[in-house]
């Protein structure tokens, strides 16, 4: 459906910690452990390991009709080093509640672990448990609402559109360009703040020009590249949200997002 997990919590990761990960860093409790240098959750204390969570009421718009999906995707890893994934073992699970009812979650290999939600929930609640034991817990309520965008290219600027939601706070995350001849391509990226967080958008319509985001023109383009798309991703988060949260081995962020991809040419 979405492009992937690795781009949802890479974008968290860009905002949350400015994307590195070493084995140095944070003073906490699990800093004094040994590292056990292991992707099971179960050779770890707890206070070794941090969990993260995206609620993600994720749309695609632009080339093709909307689609839609509602997912919360956790996942574990080594307090020390944000790179190193860890799989649930043992005793350890992770549950999600929508009103009370559990969730269960997709089958998948990899360290992220997806659930698919309602989009129409009234309580979300996110636990950690090792055993019987909670280990982390979040909840939270009024999650935003999904919504498409409107896109046109006018010939030097990339125009979106979307209707406003009351209690929305709309930002625009790393605009990209992307153009291909044979086997040369070109591929970049915008933003004119470090955290996207500061992109904040009024009004319901973004305009980003070409040569103003990338430096080139399409002229400048056609004369190197066969083709070329755009893609642009909009974030609703919900002011008047309510997110509870037990731990600080927990983190979670809650979004609508938005993907919108257009040809240039």
């Amino acid at each position: 459906m979405y492009r992937n997990m690795f781009c949802l919590f890479g974008i968290l990761g860009l905002a949350a910690c400015g994307g590195g990960g070493s084995d140095s860093g944070t003073t906490s409790a699990g800093n004094s452990l040994q590292d056990p240098y292991s992707s099971n959750s179960s050779d770890y204390q707890p206070s070794q390991l941090r969990s993260s969570f995206i609620y993600s009421n994720s749309t695609i718009t632009g080339m093709g009709s909307p689609q839609n999906a509602t997912t919360i995707v956790g996942k574990l890893t080594y307090e020390r080093n944000s790179e190193r994934d860890v799989y649930l073992t043992g005793e350890d699970r992770f549950v999600i509640l929508v009103d009370g009812v559990e969730v269960l979650p997709e089958m998948s290999g990899s360290s992220y672990y997806t659930f698919n939600v309602s989009e129409y929930g009234n309580n979300y609640e996110i636990t950690w448990y090792r055993g019987d034991d909670v280990i982390a817990q979040s909840s939270f309520d009024f999650v935003p609402q999904a919504f498409d965008i409107t896109s046109t290219y006018d010939g030097s600027a990339m125009n979106y559109t979307w209707s406003e939601q009351s209690n929305h706070i709309y930002t625009f995350v790393y605009p990209s360009l992307y153009c291909t001849k044979g086997n040369q391509s070109f591929n970049m990226s915008y933003s004119p703040t470090d955290d996207w967080r500061d992109n904040v958008v009024e009004g319901g319509s973004l305009s980003l020009e070409l040569d103003a985001a990338f430096n080139t023109s399409e002229s400048t383009l056609r004369s190197q590249y066969d083709s070329c798309d755009s893609t642009m991703d909009i974030i609703a988060t919900r002011s008047d949200m309510t997110l509870v949260n037990s731990s600080p081995n927990m983190t979670v962020s809650v979004w609508a997002m938005t993907t919108d991809t257009q040809n240039i040419f």
